[in-house]
């Protein structure tokens, strides 16, 4: 968890906001890459009442961090719902990241975070 959070904090927060996107994206999907065992645990970990008990409060923090950084780079888009888009964009990293560690062999992660860019960039309406 400190190497998400320190991984997170050392991204650019004065960029233009699409470098800004495309540099939370791959940083996120990358991180999943090069550790996909803590991941794998971490997200079985959350469908477990008494371990997500026991985590909470890490994870709230991170999703806190998370949220505001994605929403800061929303406002810089150009959205006009920051917050949602920031949440919109959350759960599609998550997903593609729990995609991926289901499948990494077969999973074009690279592409997804192209995608995801490109489909977030243009965000305002």
């Amino acid at each position: 968890m400190e190497q998400v959070h320190a991984s997170l904090a050392a991204l650019d927060t004065s960029g233009p906001p699409v470098d800004r996107l495309r540099a939370f994206v791959t940083t996120s999907l990358h991180l999943v890459r090069d550790h996909r065992a803590f991941w794998q645990l971490l997200y079985s970990l959350r469908h477990q009442p008494e371990a997500l008990a026991a985590l909470r409060d890490n994870i709230d923090a991170l999703y806190g961090t998370i949220h505001a950084r994605l929403q800061s780079i929303c406002e810089a888009l150009g959205s006009d719902t920051p917050a949602l888009d920031a949440r919109l964009l959350f759960a599609c990293i998550d997903g593609v990241s729990q995609h991926y560690v289901r499948t990494p062999a077969t999973y074009p992660l690279d592409a997804a975070t192209d995608r995801i860019v490109a489909r977030f960039a243009a965000v305002p309406g």
